[in-house]
């Protein structure tokens, strides 16, 4: 068992200087959780260096939780003031730099499903989300 495990770490060490990627190169931000729950029970994941749009993570704006459009190309930033909401251009990725966590939610006036994106972290490429609320509280 122990020599399988020798072989897949070299074998993955090989592939990451094939590709030319090294630890010590990810940026220390890349490597931080992303703490978003759904409403229908999808779990958190962990945050990696940008590979393809599902892969992308949109900078954090200190004191704001921030909607991004495109590739992270454009962005309104919006309060953190708990109670907080409003319909919004559904955006494709979201950071939340608050100290309190986000509600998006699926429909107008806060209706439909709700996604959690907890404070200080960041999500994937996101689906239709019309509006928000800051909340306190954990998700």
């Amino acid at each position: 068992m122990r020599s399988v495990r020798s072989i897949v770490a070299v074998a993955m060490a090989g592939l990451a200087c094939a590709l030319g990627v090294a630890s010590a190169t990810v940026p220390v931000a890349a490597n931080a959780a992303v703490h978003a729950t759904v409403s229908s029970a999808v779990g958190s994941s962990h945050a990696k260096a940008p590979a393809d749009a599902d892969d992308i993570y949109c900078p954090y704006h200190s004191g704001h939780w921030t909607a991004w459009y495109g590739a992270c190309v454009s962005y309104t930033d919006h309060s953190c003031t708990a109670g907080s909401e409003g319909n919004m251009t559904p955006p494709n990725y979201v950071s939340n730099a608050c100290g309190n966590n986000l509600y998006l939610y699926t429909g107008t006036d806060q209706s439909g499903s709700h996604l959690c994106v907890a404070l200080d972290s960041r999500t994937h490429h996101l689906a239709t989300y019309e509006s928000y609320r800051v909340i306190v509280g954990g998700c």
